[in-house]
């Protein structure tokens, strides 16, 4: 898998050179004649942070341009509610909208259309990254996205526009999962019966320790590659706070066990999950801004499970009972995994903080 073109509107943009080679072997794309071919398998990524005071339509992403071989990209939010994206490219067009609601605005969200010529397939998935919704359309038809847009939108800028909703996006050479995270990053030491692994050598069968109910078998491992632009960016937690013995890398929704009398105090409650990114204060918990790509995992088990990660206490993957859908189900990490045999988790291994809670916990903690 490759991401073939990044931007965040920023000085940051990348596309892949392979991408720009004109149809006479030059890179130069103002030196060709015909249009260039697009690409047949691929998905686009678009975050975007949505502010409530917005009522009217919002184009996120935006190419159109008067004799460009007929090619006109965009992606935009209705103030119905809709999220519509649009392309041409020559005598073809697709377009497909998914009914967010106006509630899904003051909201971080993630928009993800991925194609499939071979398999004459489209989806459009819109996540709304704080509260966990997700909603998808898809068609029975797929077009080549044009190699000649992702040229405009990210490295060249020419009659395009992104609104300042727009955080980044980028594309990449496959249909990209949804939904279910990979959240621990590569070499993060989990904690078996024969003592810690890094995460990424855990294999099927293997069995690894939990909190509550010792040795368990692990009954997957994913792995998804990930440019670290917006939700995507990898939290620094910072050894000895969180019990952690190392620093730890972890996506922001990754969730965290919390105790204390602190924690007792404010809810009522010995220990609760908290996602990382309600824990970022500059200090214990940061935003890590090395590294332009990460490679993040996630082990799922018979039960969703609080297990030892660099000493720390992280949850496993949570499921719940998307293994009664099995169209969605085949849009995520977990597509390859038949659904007779996918765990239900019905409960979480311990309370959820909301985002309002988390707050109040993360100040407290401060003190």
């Amino acid at each position: 898998m490759t991401w073939l073109a990044l931007c965040d509107f920023t000085n940051s943009a990348f596309m892949d050179p392979k991408l720009s080679k004109g149809d006479q072997g030059t890179n130069n794309v103002f030196a060709r004649t015909s249009p260039p071919t697009g690409i047949a398998t691929g998905s686009l990524i678009v975050e975007v942070e949505i502010s409530a005071e917005r009522t009217g339509q919002i184009v996120l992403l935006e190419y159109s341009a008067v004799g460009d071989w007929n090619q006109r990209f965009s992606l935009r939010l209705d103030p119905t509610g809709q999220t519509v994206l649009e392309m041409v490219n020559g005598q073809n067009r697709q377009t497909m909208s998914v009914a967010t609601g106006t509630s899904m605005r003051d909201r971080s969200m993630r928009i993800t259309y991925s194609w499939d010529m071979k398999h004459q397939r489209s989806l459009l998935t819109i996540e709304n990254l704080l509260e966990g919704v997700l909603v998808q359309a898809e068609k029975r038809t797929a077009i080549e996205f044009p190699i000649h847009i992702v040229e405009r939108l990210t490295v060249l800028r020419q009659t395009t526009r992104a609104d300042s909703a727009t955080v980044f996006f980028g594309i990449s050479d496959r249909v990209e999962p949804v939904g279910l995270a990979a959240t621990i990053a590569a070499g993060a030491p989990v904690m078996t019966p024969r003592g810690p692994k890094a995460i990424e050598r855990l294999r099927v069968g293997d069995e690894i320790l939990t909190r509550d109910n010792g040795p368990q078998i692990v009954r997957w491992v994913g792995s998804r590659h990930v440019p670290t632009k917006g939700s995507f960016q990898p939290l620094r937690l910072s050894a000895p706070y969180f019990g952690l013995t190392h620093d730890l890398l972890v996506a922001p929704e990754q969730r965290l066990l919390v105790g204390g009398a602190e924690v007792e105090y404010l809810f009522g409650e010995e220990e609760i999950l908290v996602e990382a990114r309600h824990l970022v204060n500059g200090r214990t918990a940061f935003k890590e801004s090395r590294f332009s790509a990460i490679q993040y995992y996630q082990v799922l088990l018979d039960n969703h499970e609080v297990i030892d990660v660099s000493g720390g206490s992280l949850e496993s993957l949570y499921t719940g009972s998307i293994c009664d859908d099995p169209e969605l189900l085949q849009t995520t990490l977990l597509a390859k995994m038949p659904a007779g045999t996918l765990p239900r988790h019905l409960n979480l291994a311990r309370p959820l903080l909301r985002s309002y809670e988390a707050l109040s916990l993360r100040s407290a903690l401060m003190g």
